[in-house]
């Protein structure tokens, strides 16, 4: 009876020593090391969008209505060899106008995006739109049929590179590289994804400039900025036990 009231009482002496040496344990922190990783590609855009405003002009009979000016609208673009179906609408309202500035007090007009693949597409359509006396009509934004593929390869690339700089980095003081502890891809600061600006008309194409997302444009003079990728991972990795 003496002993096993011994042992009882050694086992409750040593319960709150062991739950402390654990809580210990616990709050320091296990080796690890911090890194990121940086992936960049730049691709040239195959995607121009151009936004296109047609309003009704003019009055009486030298009226031209949105319904004329889109055939003509239609019919310029497949005599350049492109594709209608490039041609989407993208809204269609009346704006309503005092009648002291004209006899009828609803203007009609219709909103359309255009999406074109190079820089010699985009001037040659300008051009008809000059010919066509369409004035409304913009760069919206410039994009790649690809880049959602190019974006994941970035990031499996980014993250690679986060392993390989923690392996050469512990293997300078002679450690190892342990499991992933935290990944964590790095958001860039957010922009508006659009380019604007009316392009004059009569006159080719000229670079613009874009940042957006994880994108951004660098100048190419000529030609349309290239589309820069680039994704940014920031990992924790365990030091492994030797």
């Amino acid at each position: 009876m003496r002993r096993t009231a011994a042992l009882a009482f050694i086992a409750i002496t040593l319960a709150p020593l062991t739950a402390h040496a654990q809580r210990a344990s616990e709050q320091q922190p296990s080796p690890r090391i911090e890194v990121t990783g940086v992936a960049e590609m730049q691709v040239v855009p195959d995607e121009i969008h151009i936004a296109i405003e047609l309003r009704e002009r003019g009055s009486g009979n030298s009226k031209v209505s949105v319904e004329q000016q889109e055939i003509q609208l239609r019919d310029a673009i497949k005599a350049l060899g492109i594709d209608v179906e490039r041609l989407t609408l993208s809204d269609a309202v009346a704006d309503y106008v005092p009648r002291k500035f004209r006899k009828d007090d609803v203007i009609a007009r219709k909103g359309y995006m255009l999406k074109l693949a190079d820089a010699e597409q985009v001037r040659k359509v300008f051009l008809e739109l000059d010919r066509l006396e369409i004035d409304e009509a913009r760069i919206h934004h410039v994009s790649h049929r690809k880049e959602q593929e190019y974006r994941r390869q970035m990031r499996v690339q980014a993250i690679t590179a986060a392993k390989e700089k923690a392996d050469y980095l512990l293997a300078a003081i002679g450690e190892n590289t342990g499991p992933a502890l935290k990944v964590e891809e790095v958001q860039p600061e957010h922009r508006d994804p659009r380019i604007y600006g009316n392009v004059n008309r009569l006159m080719a194409v000229e670079a613009y400039g874009y940042s957006g997302g994880t994108s951004s444009y660098e100048s190419l003079g000529v030609n349309f900025s290239r589309i820069v990728i680039r994704s940014e991972v920031a990992c924790v990795f365990a030091i492994a036990a030797r």
